[in-house]
């Protein structure tokens, strides 16, 4: 694929990305009390506002005639990936749990990916709404303002298991922060906000969660790294689960591996 037709489908969906998430605000407005309706592909419960979170986003995602992997759904918009041509990776809403309690940290997250890598990724914080969005080579930006990442005080960890009484010691930072929105805490550690999100201790990041945010990170000048030290490779399945650690640079990345 040409330069060009990247661009041009980049912009394509960097534009139905933003409406999208648009959507997405609307839709879930009012729905946090609704019960549970079913099974995520993910395997996760999906939530009344997932589902609809979904179906919004959908409307917008489907006429860029990509194949979408959602978090809720599965594959929609085609009976196959072809890996090596560009796919969507949807998180309708990450941090569904938050949104039903009330607590002020969920996001939408959409990634645009070929070849195992992310060509362009959006993640709207739809609690105040943040909009994060990092192109391949085009940089990353919080609002609108270019973002660099930064070493500082603050590390986040994925919310632990039921009944855990510890959480990572993070070598590097003073204080540790659990959202319950991965895709948001890999968005904050592109603009700066965190130094690192440690993701290894157990197993929750999925590639919806991390599809768009990995170029957000990387465009903003920091480094995810799997188990092995390598860069994460992006797969069409929502089931799937990476280690990883996103951090402010890529020293601090294999240092925290080694910890």
């Amino acid at each position: 694929m040409s330069e060009l037709a990247v661009a041009t489908i980049t912009d394509h969906f960097l534009a139905a990305a933003s409406r999208a998430a648009a959507r997405v605000a609307e839709a879930i407005a009012g729905r946090a009390d609704a019960a549970p309706v079913g099974i995520g592909a993910d395997g996760a419960p999906t939530e009344d506002a997932d589902d609809a979170a979904e179906r919004a986003a959908l409307v917008e995602l489907l006429p860029l005639g990509m194949p979408i992997v959602s978090e809720e759904a599965g594959l929609v918009g085609a009976e196959r990936v072809d890996p090596a041509e560009p796919w969507i990776s949807l998180d309708p809403l990450d941090g569904s749990r938050n949104f039903v309690a009330g607590y002020p940290a969920y996001a939408v997250s959409i990634g645009l990916v070929q070849h195992g890598r992310t060509l362009a990724g959006v993640i709207v914080d739809l609690a105040v709404g943040t909009r994060w969005v990092g192109v391949a080579g085009g940089g990353a930006t919080r609002d609108g303002i270019l973002i660099r990442t930064r070493r500082g005080a603050l590390g986040a960890v994925p919310s632990p298991l039921a009944g855990a009484t510890a959480i990572p010691v993070l070598k590097g930072v003073s204080r540790v922060r659990i959202s319950g929105s991965t895709a948001s805490d890999l968005a904050r550690v592109g603009d700066g906000s965190l130094s690192v999100f440690y993701g290894l201790d157990r197993p929750v990041v999925h590639v919806h969660d991390l599809a768009a945010a990995i170029v957000i990170v990387e465009e903003a000048g920091g480094c995810v790294v799997d188990r092995t030290g390598g860069r994460p490779v992006l797969v069409p399945d929502p089931a799937v689960t990476l280690d990883v650690v996103a951090a402010c640079d890529r020293d601090f990345a294999l240092a925290l591996l080694r910890r």
